[in-house]
């Protein structure tokens, strides 16, 4: 049906009650780590009913150090710094996922791939990608190499980087594809493609994957956080389900699984790497802390490079200007003088014509 973009302003996308399906969501009392709230998919990734894990102890169900981790780390950097954590459940591999929200901690689980990358690999992807962007000239030089890099890491058939200008609208400033493909490079999309509380998500949660979808969402069993008897704020969680109208967006590109990195100055978003593939794809959560930690580094850069840009700009202009004055003192006829090197009035505003 027809889509009133003025609701999708008001969509409450930071509460869907839902999961993507591929991973286990728990929320947690704390310090005694009983089960609250679960993931409706338990039974089909774990074998337990969720209704049946309320009420029980979540260091009954898994094997690993996760909970001794969770009563010793307080709210704050040391949170963040916690994940991944390895956990086993029935012998089965996961990566834990944690952080704190509404009184409660919430555990994700991401099945653990036997091919996910080491560390060993991801440092060297990560070192190489710094020197190769420290290496860069410009600011175009940068997106490009970005997007280069990010598609060697993450493996999606396109990588682009979105650039916000003042009115909020996105232009594709860098693509990477393979040949033969439908190029998006200089394409403009409205502010209205990513609404004001979908931007907050992206600047509270750098990162987000979908990673089908075409997926069913799992619900939370109870929907409500029953601390708050209120719906879970999922605005920090990984696995949190998607707006519907995004889901139809990216199927009527062509696009089963998306990644989005987002690019941050003085925390608000000014751009983001957009990932997409024509097939499912899941990306192990080593690999997107490499592509988030690529584009934390990448806003850095950017901002001291376009300070230095900003800088020779002033003092281009400056040396314009003390010519044109000079001019303007030694003659009778001003006109004459301000149009005798019409192009140095061109450089002092960037313009296509000058007339006095």
């Amino acid at each position: 049906g027809d889509i009133d973009l003025s609701t999708c302003e008001r969509e409450p996308i930071h509460v869907p009650g839902a999961i993507q399906p591929h991973g286990l969501l728990f929320a947690l009392t704390e310090p005694d780590l009983r089960i609250v709230q679960a993931s409706a998919n338990t039974a089909a990734l774990i074998g337990r009913e969720a209704g049946a894990l309320l009420g029980t102890s979540f260091e009954e169900l898994i094997d690993g150090t996760l909970c001794e981790q969770l009563r010793e780390t307080p709210e704050g950097p040391e949170m963040a710094r916690l994940s991944p954590v390895p956990v086993l459940v029935d012998g089965r591999a996961f990566d834990a996922i944690v952080h704190r929200a509404d009184g409660l901690a919430i555990v994700e689980l991401e099945p653990h791939p036997d091919d996910a990358p080491a560390y060993r690999d991801c440092h060297a992807a990560v070192r190489d990608a710094l020197l190769r962007l420290q290496g860069c000239a410009d600011m175009r030089r940068m997106f490009e190499v970005a997007v280069e890099e990010v598609y060697r890491i993450a493996g999606f058939d396109r990588v682009m980087l979105y650039r916000f200008h003042e009115d909020q609208h996105g232009e594709v400033v860098a693509e990477h594809c393979p040949p033969g493909r439908l190029s998006y490079l200089h394409q403009h999309y409205p502010a209205s493609d990513i609404p004001s509380q979908a931007r907050r998500l992206f600047e509270l949660n750098r990162l987000r994957l979908i990673v089908d979808a075409g997926y069913v969402p799992a619900p939370l069993v109870p929907t409500d956080n029953p601390l708050r008897g209120a719906p879970l704020d999922l605005s920090r969680s990984v696995l949190r389900s998607v707006s519907p109208v995004h889901v139809m967006y990216l199927h009527n590109m062509g696009v089963a699984a998306s990644m989005t990195i987002s690019l941050l100055r003085e925390q608000r978003l000014w751009g983001m790497i957009a990932c997409h593939h024509e097939a499912p794809r899941f990306v192990p959560y080593e690999v997107r802390l490499v592509c988030d930690f690529l584009g934390q580094a990448l806003s850095s850069l950017l901002a001291a490079r376009e300070g230095v840009e900003v800088a020779e700009r002033q003092r281009d202009v400056g040396l314009v200007l003390a010519g044109l004055i000079e001019r303007l003192a030694q003659t009778k006829d001003p006109a004459r003088a301000l149009l005798s090197r019409p192009e140095a009035l061109r450089d002092l505003i960037p313009a296509q014509g000058v007339a006095v």
